[in-house]
């Protein structure tokens, strides 16, 4: 009797972190950056995490985002009664 090995892929979950905010000294210092505070409290191992910076017009392609699980947006400084540029 012969064995047949089979191998069966596992397709890796995929996340963006879209990231409305700048890192602040502190949290660079202290975390690395916003970007590993995400991942460490919401990923888990096996993940692919990619960051977007959508504060400086970085934005994940409309080609790609159906291969994305999920997407997680931070928080901002900024509001919609301010003066910032959107």
């Amino acid at each position: 009797k012969t064995l047949k090995k089979t191998t069966k892929m596992v397709e890796q979950k995929r996340f963006a972190l879209l990231l409305a905010t700048s890192d602040s000294t502190f949290v660079k210092k202290t975390y690395g950056g916003y970007f590993n505070v995400f991942v460490s409290t919401f990923g888990e191992e096996g993940e692919q995490w990619d960051l977007f910076r959508v504060i400086d017009g970085e934005f994940p392609e409309d080609k790609d985002l159906d291969k994305y699980e999920g997407f997680v947006i931070s928080g901002s400084l900024h509001d919609a009664f301010g003066d910032d540029d959107w």
